[in-house]
């Protein structure tokens, strides 16, 4: 019984017999059918599998070949998880870093954003969009193709060195600074990220 097309025709019965009834026993009992369902989620996940069934649509189509496949898996089961879980798939956790992610695609051999769009799948927990990260460098030092590398020197220690030394080069606005700060490699790319008690570029640049 198509029940919920057809409970309409009787005003006394409710549209979530589920939610209505506390004790409410199950589709089975309830609609007294003599469909021999799997009793449990997992039953019934396993033996999808069986039958090759990887997503929602194949389920649609193939759950006919097993008569103990519910039509209504949400239905059927009240502790239903999602039909990833009920299909055996784990959920994927990304690279929580851009540097664990620029690793892999530097040992893949990745050089090019390009390439990096149609050769990531060959690692699964590479993201689909790096620039998601919030501290992401920029493809260049992401996949290592800079070309021209600055060598590794620590920054000032305070962002009143390092603006000090930026006003020492001619720098006034955040313009400048990205075209120079290379002229001192105690500069950092990002000094507001550097700095924990960072003032504003007006302030470090001798503005306010």
């Amino acid at each position: 019984i198509d029940y919920g097309k057809k409970f309409h025709t009787d005003p006394r019965l409710r549209p979530s017999p589920r939610a209505t009834y506390s004790k409410f026993p199950g589709w089975k009992r309830f609609l007294d059918t003599e469909s021999d369902f799997y009793p449990t989620w997992q039953e019934a996940g396993e033996a999808a599998r069986k039958l090759g069934i990887a997503r929602l649509d194949e389920y649609k189509r193939k759950r006919i070949l097993d008569k103990r496949l519910p039509a209504s898996l949400h239905t059927q089961y009240i502790d239903f998880p999602g039909m990833d879980e009920f299909l055996g798939k784990r959920a994927i956790v990304l690279y929580s870093t851009w540097q664990e992610a620029s690793t892999v695609a530097k040992a893949l051999n990745i050089k090019s954003q390009l390439k990096y769009r149609t050769e990531r799948s060959r690692d699964e927990r590479l993201p689909s969009t790096p620039e998601n990260y919030s501290d992401f460098p920029g493809w260049g030092e992401f996949l290592g193709t800079n070309r021209k590398k600055r060598k590794t020197v620590s920054c000032y220690s305070t962002w009143q060195e390092a603006g000090e030394a930026a006003r020492q080069l001619g720098i006034r606005v955040v313009g400048d600074y990205v075209k120079k700060y290379k002229l001192d490699n105690r500069l950092s790319s990002r000094p507001h990220k550097i700095y924990s008690d960072w003032p504003g570029w007006t302030k470090f640049l001798g503005r306010a």
